[in-house]
C-alpha cells in the first residue's frame, strides 16, 4: 500500500477478510505541525530512517509497522 493507494481509496477497515468501509484521510509526505495526530505506516525496512526522520517531530504520532 503507497502513497498513491491512500490518496485514491483511503485508509480501509476490515472485519476478519471482509472489508467493512474505506474512509478518506489527507496524505502528507512531510507534516509539519498542526495535526492531532499522525499516523505513520512503515515497512520494516523502512523503520529506521523513518525513526530518523521523527525524531524533531512534535505532536501526537500513532506508529504501525507493516509486514513486507
Amino acid at each position: 500500500m503507497g502513497l498513491a493507494f491512500l490518496r485514491r481509496y483511503g485508509v480501509q477497515l476490515a472485519e476478519e477478510d471482509s472489508l467493512v468501509r474505506r474512509v478518506p484521510v489527507p496524505v502528507v509526505e512531510h507534516p509539519a505541525s498542526g495535526y492531532d495526530l499522525t499516523a505513520v505506516l512503515v515497512r520494516t525496512h523502512q523503520v529506521d530512517s523513518v525513526l530518523k526522520s521523527l525524531a524533531g517531530f512534535e505532536g501526537d504520532v500513532l506508529f504501525r509497522q507493516i509486514c513486507s
